[in-house]
């Protein structure tokens, strides 16, 4: 009985607050905080400040203050185990819950990789151990983060701007931020490089079919192409 109806206060207050109760906590930890420390002169201006102190600060104060009161035996031990299921459910109310899959869901790609990025990049790293990539602007830092494995081309500039880049590598940025770039200067430098792959945007239209150059698709979805050099004309 008394399980079930703390199951219903927990769902209706859930249902009332959403993915979260941090606002909730902290005006009812200021009421905590005001009864507790108000009097004692302990900076509880200082600790206000802070929603996340603030509940932090009342919830120690809440469990101190029952674990501290005049009970015995096993009467003692009931109200800290009762103490710390209240603090187990303030906590799961504060944000969504990370073990129900009614709450919350899994990330599709730890890394914040763009959409169909994570699935090129680990067909690159099951082709080749020491990966050399000629990629669009802005995707070679999310290969960089993903596996130090990757070599790049260019080194993304600061703030995109490729005036900062080397003469060579500055063309070839700027051919690839242009959505049909010259494919013949792409593969004569990429394979100067030694850049075995090409990972081209669903924007980017190469000029010529990057096929006749020596190339052929490794891997495609709706979000990019990976070409591999197979042959050097």
């Amino acid at each position: 009985m008394i399980r079930e109806l703390i199951s219903q206060l927990y769902n209706a207050f859930r249902q009332s607050v959403g993915t979260g109760a941090v606002i909730t906590l902290f005006f009812a930890s200021i009421l905590i905080l005001v009864q507790t420390l108000a009097d004692k002169d302990r900076g509880i201006c200082g600790i206000i400040i802070s929603p996340l102190a603030s509940v932090s600060t009342a919830l120690s104060q809440l469990y101190s203050r029952v674990i501290n009161a005049k009970y015995e035996g096993k009467a003692k031990i009931a109200a800290s185990v009762f103490a710390v299921c209240i603090l187990a459910l303030v906590l799961a109310s504060s944000g969504t819950s990370v073990f129900s899959n009614g709450l919350s869901t899994p990330a599709t790609s730890a890394m914040h990789l763009p959409e169909g990025l994570r699935d090129a990049a680990e067909a690159i790293l099951a082709d080749s151990e020491d990966p050399h990539v000629l990629t669009v602007p802005g995707w070679g830092l999310y290969l960089r983060a993903y596996s130090s494995r990757f070599s790049l081309f260019y080194e993304e500039p600061a703030r995109g701007d490729s005036t900062l880049l080397p003469e060579e590598e500055r063309v070839i940025y700027d051919q690839l931020a242009a959505h049909h770039p010259n494919t013949r200067k792409l593969t004569i430098a990429a394979k100067k490089r030694g850049c075995t792959y090409l990972l081209f945007s669903d924007g980017t239209w190469p000029d010529v079919p990057v096929e006749q150059y020596g190339y052929e698709i490794l891997f495609q979805n709706d979000r990019c192409t990976v070409y591999k050099e197979v042959t050097t004309p």
